[in-house]
């Protein structure tokens, strides 16, 4: 199957709820758990087989051509002008589609679907072949995208089957035609530009080869999106970037840079690849002390390992709980972990993961990045929780 949706979009997370509440309500089959699709490139979604939570399209003017049963829910955001094509591509059973559109300006809550314009309705997708030897591929018309639109998009399979579909996506700016992706250097003209700019470079973190990143940079004043292995930054005393970095075949990578006074010309961000054997640690993710309960706050990085794995299904995981007592490994440490480990578990199995891409251990203290921990920050770099990937 193939989805190509033609423009540049961003993102920009929301973490207002407490990370219990988000165990029982941010499944993908609803519109709170729906994945944000950031970059370019090939995606595989698994159904989950049921309808999430929430009954969203109940309160819709669609609710009587389409019952919610085994559903997949996405949002894609528009950073300028442009043009959104995709096709769906599926074998297994009967596909019904509804896209809807909605504005979405930075910092603003999702709105609900009711209040949402339907651009788009399909009580049975229609397939480009006849031949059922074929998996199904639709065809879809093109929609025009608005600098500060999003489009929501809503799958639904009329049988509770767990099969996959996949998506390859490409973006298509209509006043940025420079901003391509077999581009490699692009100028970020929205710091200055003067004899001290700043290269930030996306390499492999083993060969240190340059890689396409689909990239956020996220800054007080603005957000914005580029597609590049290098971008040129012009320095600012004052500029602090967020950056969120999307490679295909590559791990997510979140960073912050701060550029007050720094002396460096060129910056290195390494991507990790995916593959068997390799371990990604996931950043700030914090429990009460002595329980595996979640601290609030940690919800938006969750939300981007789960939209990682919900949209790299045939990606197979153990995650691995990691705490920080200094002395022997004991059975109450590797307890502890193991449960810490589980509670990170239970919040993708209810995000619509299927619990048999999943394992869970706990390593207890016996592989700290710091044996013996000389402040604070080492203690808890050696609190994690990391993923390996399996198959």
């Amino acid at each position: 199957m193939r989805t190509l949706i033609r423009f540049i979009s961003f993102f920009v997370a929301a973490s207002t709820v407490y990370s219990q509440e988000l165990i029982s309500t941010e499944n993908i089959a609803d519109l709170k758990g729906a994945v944000e699709i950031e970059r370019n490139g090939s995606y595989t979604i698994e159904f989950t087989g049921n309808w999430g939570w929430d009954k969203d399209l109940s309160a819709t003017a669609v609710t009587e051509q389409i019952k919610e049963k085994n559903s997949i829910f996405l949002i894609k955001r528009c950073l300028s002008e442009g043009d959104l094509v995709f096709e769906i591509n599926y074998k297994q059973a009967t596909l019904q589609l509804a896209i809807f559109k909605f504005n979405s300006a930075e910092g603003q809550k999702t709105p609900e679907i009711k209040d949402m314009k339907l651009v788009y309705l399909s009580k049975e997708l229609q397939s480009k072949y006849s031949n059922k030897d074929q998996s199904d591929e639709y065809k879809l018309p093109d929609f025009k995208c608005e600098k500060g639109e999003s489009f929501l998009i809503i799958i639904n399979n009329i049988k509770k089957s767990l099969g996959s579909l996949s998506l390859t996506m490409e973006s298509k700016v209509a006043d940025l035609e420079t901003i391509k992706t077999d581009h490699t250097k692009i100028f970020d003209d929205r710091l200055p530009n003067d004899n001290t700019s700043i290269v930030m470079k996306f390499v492999d973190e083993e060969s240190k080869i340059p890689i396409t990143c689909s990239a956020t940079l996220i800054s007080k004043k603005k957000t914005a999106l580029f597609i590049a292995s290098e971008i040129i930054l012009g320095s600012d005393s004052k500029a602090k970037l967020q950056v969120r970095c999307d490679a295909e075949g590559y791990f997510f990578k979140d960073t912050t840079l701060n550029l007050t006074n720094t002396i460096k010309d060129t910056i290195e961000i390494p991507m990790k690849s995916i593959s068997v054997g390799k371990i990604f640690k996931i950043d700030k993710i914090e429990f009460v002390k002595g329980t595996a309960n979640l601290i609030p706050g940690t919800e938006s990085i969750l939300r981007r390992v789960k939209d990682f794995l919900i949209l790299n299904s045939d990606v197979r995981i153990e995650i691995q709980g990691h705490v920080n007592n200094e002395g022997e490994e004991n059975k109450k440490s590797a307890k502890l972990s193991a449960k810490r480990a589980l509670t990170i578990k239970k919040y993708f199995i209810k995000a619509g993961i299927n619990k048999d891409r999943m394992t869970h251990k706990g390593y207890g203290n016996s592989q700290p990045i710091f044996p013996t921990p000389k402040n604070e920050d080492e203690q808890q770099a050696n609190r994690r929780v990391e993923i390996k990937i399996v198959k």
